[in-house]
């Protein structure tokens, strides 16, 4: 019936009424709204769900999908994306197709006081207050409260720290050759990659330009032993001149018992995932700087190589050596200059993100932030709402990690621009 009126009158969304069905009552006909007004769904649900809801597949897309952080009102919050949509055509039918059952003698989403529900309309409240009026959002709460006893939740405390003022300029004499620290994390299984990367560094120690180079890595690999092939390939490296330095997994869960690093699961055998093994990585290389004064530290991924893709005149890709130590010397000079103390550089080749998925992410954030903006009085201050934010993050991976196929329940979440 649904697919009929949309074939037949041109629809790209077709809303149908439903029965509602409660103990000791009769089916009480619930008809869906005869306009996707934003409005109405800001402050409670007109009488769309997902069970008498059809939408074109290439409008669902366009609205962004489910919002995946949201244990309930996905409806509503899908409503409301698709009826921000230009040129959407939305009709409803005038037969029932659906017997919704809202039984309180079985547990529900809906069902009042639920962690579902209530983690629902948190959620829901987060993302669409800032463009309430205030009275839609006393009618939000009144209402929120009276079906499912939901009270408003208490911000979280941000975590970020204050950034503070410059430091005074160091002083802009040369000083010697650089001496680099390289630091590097070893995956067992792909030690082909850190071994192109070593080759490499083998090189760069001859620079003369450099007053010395100490290689150290981190090995991270499955199991309790440490890996036997990690360990020749730091021998041979020394055998060939290289001043490698290995914290292999013995050394690794030695310290981490002992309270010096992070464990991250190496006691128990498991491979780190990035942000520890990047945080022990760091550990360690601070702990051997400390002993360099002067040293400058360089942190490279395993699969990376010293001879960057170059675009030709004619337009070919070839691989050319780099000046690196020349360059390093520029930064040293620019570091005693106080412009600045840490430097992220670039690499060539595209990173493993997709190019639209990463601009549409930036883009709800705006749209949300604009939107939110709208409604404020452009004479007063922004409302800082980065407590929010830091409860959005809180007990999560970094939000890089929404891209993957692993976690996808923040890619319609957005984030709030914040006082700067």
């Amino acid at each position: 019936m649904c697919l009929g009126a949309v074939e037949t009158r041109g629809l790209d969304v077709v809303a149908a009424p439903f029965r509602r069905i409660e103990e000791g009552t009769a089916p009480r006909p619930t008809l869906p709204p005869l306009n996707l007004d934003e409005p109405d769904f800001l402050v409670g649900n007109p009488g769309i769900q997902g069970s008498n809801l059809v939408v074109r597949l290439g409008v669902l897309l366009e609205a962004g999908l489910f919002d995946e952080s949201l244990a309930s009102c996905t409806d509503r919050d899908l409503c409301i994306r698709i009826a921000e949509l230009p040129g959407v055509s939305y009709g409803v039918t005038s037969e029932t197709t659906v017997d919704h059952f809202a039984c309180t003698s079985r547990p529900r989403l809906s069902t009042p006081g639920s962690t579902a529900k209530r983690e629902g309309l948190n959620c829901f409240y987060r993302k669409y207050n800032g463009r309430m009026s205030e009275d839609q959002r006393k009618e939000f709460r009144d209402r929120a409260y009276r079906y499912f006893e939901w009270t408003k939740p208490k911000a979280g405390t941000a975590t970020g720290k204050t950034i503070s003022s410059p430091a005074p300029p160091r002083s802009s004499a040369p000083g010697p050759a650089p001496h680099l620290i390289v630091g590097v994390i070893a995956d067992t299984e792909r030690l082909e990659n850190v071994d192109g990367l070593l080759v490499d560094l083998r090189g760069l120690a001859e620079d003369p330009e450099l007053s010395g180079l100490d290689i150290l890595i981190l090995e991270n690999g499955r199991g309790r032993a440490s890996d036997r092939s990690l360990c020749g390939l730091a021998e041979r490296e020394r055998m060939e001149g290289s001043r490698v330095h290995l914290v292999d997994r013995a050394r690794h869960t030695e310290d981490a018992s002992n309270g010096l690093v992070l464990d991250g699961g190496a006691r128990e055998g498991r491979k780190l995932t990035i942000a520890p093994a990047r945080t022990v990585l760091q550990s360690y290389l601070y702990a051997f700087a400390k002993h360099r004064p002067g040293a400058m530290v360089w942190i490279v991924d395993d699969d990376m190589r010293l001879d960057p893709l170059i675009a030709e005149s004619d337009g070919q890709l070839a691989r050319r050596r780099s000046n690196t130590a020349p360059f390093l010397q520029e930064l040293r000079r620019r570091y005693a200059g106080g412009e600045f103390d840490i430097v992220i550089g670039t690499y060539t080749g595209a990173p493993p993100l997709p190019f639209a998925a990463t601009v549409r992410v930036q883009l709800v954030d705006l749209a949300a932030s604009l939107r939110w903006l709208a409604e404020q009085d452009p004479r007063a201050p922004l409302p800082d709402r980065s407590a929010e934010n830091a409860d959005l993050r809180s007990g999560r991976r970094d939000y890089y990690y929404d891209l993957s196929r692993k976690e996808t329940d923040r890619l319609e979440t957005p984030f709030w621009i914040v006082p700067a």
